[in-house]
């Protein structure tokens, strides 16, 4: 055929399927074979119906070849050309677990050879197809981009911040992750295994089994004697013609050597993936699923009943004795199941249905392996620090109260009262939210413990109810929180301030019924409790020095302390009337505080530091427990 046109397009047909000045019908099918290539559906079905008219074919490549055009190939899934999948992430992202070092990812950090020398460097780029990455030089101060291509499995890459900061040049640490660390564990059988990417499930189910003892002699053997295991390989089709029991107990071997710090368990792991294709990838899997795998695959491997497996009848008791039918059972099951595995981990459980409609009985003994029991809880509890009525000469108390979740104010006293061993009598434990020896906050009992932030400090203060509180219909009872601070001057200016130098307390009024001069008895004798503990500490001389003067009466202080209300971080507040009512409204809040005010600093100077410190307590086994639960107990428990 020949081609008159002169166009870039022609003269690229003529050389390459042609002689330069013409192109034969042949060279002409094989330009087009190539175009239908990567075209739509509607140009290849045209170009078939062309070439059946001229009676030659359009399917002039393989199936390979039309693959490879398309940017596509089939590979074996055991091709080391492939690799995780990972998406483009930032290393700053949230939730991200700790990959391997092959799990490349865009922006993270590493260590790379770069003409000649270690330095360290950022990935830019990660291109899976080719197993490569950008890495990029960090250099500060410099304007020069130093970037450059390199293998993923480069020996010029290592982990960050270690061939950069080494003096010396060493074998390249990429191995370590498909490599057994030699040395000596701790003690033996102390030895990790590597995860080959998110198996840490696999690696906790192999480290339990490493630890059960008798599994291990039956398949690593001791160094005095080789594993008896192999007298009882099967080859029946359900087993893994012993490649399994093989592979775990030279796994188990070299981790009991005590010649190796850790091991990588790679063949183990490409071995049940043959079986459970689920296990093969790099997924998180549930490591329950894994284990009962492992012990019906050692089981199979090692079972010493003849294939193939009779067909027996289920035992049923009959009306005869459990200890007789269980035997007869377990006999019955040891001619189609006969393993170390089933005589280290398998039992009988008794199963008894009743027929609602005749009221027949059948009981019947069958084989179990797994018996899933619940995780209990850890109960919850809530600390606090008691505050007792004849505070200070009765320590504080910090006490962990244990409680359910969401329990009221109410219930939680009543539980504290149980845990202290006393009974409530004509006292109540009042509970407030005190910081810098303020009380911020007082709850209420029909409060839920949940509306405890975690930063509140909770304290339970033990008060006397008055006697007009335990009257039938009395008026409402109010809770005043009390402060003490004292006077002190200024170190630069010549004023006097106020500082809290001791815990809060609150005090019990009820409704209009308590009067000013009840409420100043009450701080008075408050007061001279804290000054009799100040008192009490200087009155302890040092060696040569002569012993202080012991504490005022409380009928003496009032010339030394004041009394305020609406007392607050900011304001000293308003002195308490010395007579009528005692006005307080906790609905609306009117006062803040009450306050004592010491006005001689040697009163109370040494009070902060004489003060009793508060004791621990135990938690107790309230509600909720507190105490371990045996096995036989949550058996009994989950019946």
């Amino acid at each position: 055929m020949l081609v008159q046109e002169d166009s870039p397009q022609v003269s690229s047909l003529l050389s390459q399927y042609g002689d330069g000045q013409a192109v034969e019908l042949e060279g002409f099918l094989k330009y087009w074979q190539y175009k239908a290539v990567n075209r739509n559906a509607w140009l290849e079905d045209e170009l078939t119906r062309l070439f059946e008219r001229v009676g030659a074919s359009l399917a002039g490549q393989s199936e390979e070849e039309k693959l490879l055009h398309q940017g596509r190939e089939w590979l074996a899934q055991t091709s080391i050309r492939l690799a995780q999948f990972r998406s483009n992430e930032y290393p700053w992202s949230v939730g991200r677990e700790k990959s391997g070092f092959h799990d490349f990812r865009r922006y993270d950090s590493l260590d790379a050879k770069i003409d000649g020398s270690w330095k360290q460097c950022e990935v830019q780029e990660v291109n899976w197809e080719e197993m490569a990455v950008l890495v990029q030089v960090r250099s500060a101060g410099s304007t020069k981009r130093e970037t450059e291509w390199l293998p993923m499995e480069s020996d010029r890459l290592a982990e960050f911040e270690t061939k950069s900061l080494e003096k010396e040049e060493e074998v390249a640490p990429l191995l370590t992750r498909t490599q057994s660390r030699g040395g000596v564990c701790v003690r033996p059988g102390a030895c990790g295994l590597h995860n080959l990417g998110n198996t840490c499930f696999m690696n906790a189910t192999l480290q339990c089994l490493s630890n059960s003892g008798a599994l291990r002699s039956f398949f690593a053997g001791s160094p005095e004697a080789p594993p008896p295991f192999p007298t009882d390989l099967s080859s029946s089709p359900l087993s893994m013609n012993g490649r399994l029991a093989r592979e775990f107990g030279r796994l188990l071997a070299q981790m009991w050597s005590n010649s190796h710090e850790s091991c990588v368990p790679t063949e183990l792991k490409s071995l049940i993936g043959q079986q459970r294709p689920e296990f093969s990838g790099f997924q998180q899997q549930d490591a329950h699923e894994l284990l009962i795998f492992m012990l019906d695959g050692l089981h199979e491997d090692v079972n010493r009943a003849l294939y193939p497996r009779p067909t027996l009848p289920v035992v049923e008791a009959q009306g005869r004795a459990d200890a007789v039918v269980a035997k007869e059972a377990w006999g019955q099951y040891l001619q189609r199941n006969n393993s170390r595995i089933v005589e280290l981990f398998q039992f009988q459980i008794r199963s008894e249905v009743e027929c609602p409609v005749c009221a027949n009985v059948s009981v019947t003994f069958d084989p179990i392996m797994y018996l899933t029991l619940p995780v209990p809880k850890p109960p919850h509890s809530i600390k606090l620090t008691v505050v007792p009525l004849d505070y200070p000469r009765v320590p504080m108390q910090s006490v962990d109260v244990v409680i359910e979740k969401g329990a009221t104010f109410a219930e939680l006293e009543q539980q504290l009262w149980v845990q202290l061993g006393r009974v409530r009598g004509d006292s109540r434990f009042v509970f407030a939210d005190v910081w810098s020896n303020r009380v911020d906050k007082i709850f209420e009992e029909r409060q839920r413990t949940s509306e405890i932030l975690t930063s509140v400090v909770l304290f339970a203060h033990e008060l006397r109810l008055p006697a007009a509180a335990l009257r039938p219909g009395a008026a409402v009872v109010s809770f005043v929180p009390v402060v003490f601070k004292r006077e002190r001057k200024s170190t630069y200016s010549h004023s006097y301030g106020d500082e809290r130098c001791a815990p809060p307390r609150i005090l019990c009024v009820v409704g209009e019924e308590t009067t000013n001069a009840e409420v100043s008895n009450q701080l008075l004798a408050l007061a001279s409790d804290l000054l009799v503990s100040a008192a009490a500490a200087a009155t302890t001389p040092a060696p040569g020095e002569a012993p202080a003067a012991p504490a005022p009466a409380p009928a003496a202080l009032g010339e030394a302390l004041e009394f305020v209300t609406q007392a607050d971080s900011y304001r000293r507040g308003d002195s308490l009337p010395r007579e009528g009512p005692f006005l307080w409204d906790s609905n609306r809040h009117t006062l803040r505080n009450l306050a004592v005010i010491f006005l001689r600093e040697d009163m109370v100077e040494p009070l902060p530091t004489c003060l009793p410190e508060v004791l621990n307590l135990r938690s107790g086994t309230g509600a909720g427990g507190g105490t371990a639960t045996t096995l036989h107990e949550c058996l009994l428990k989950n019946a």
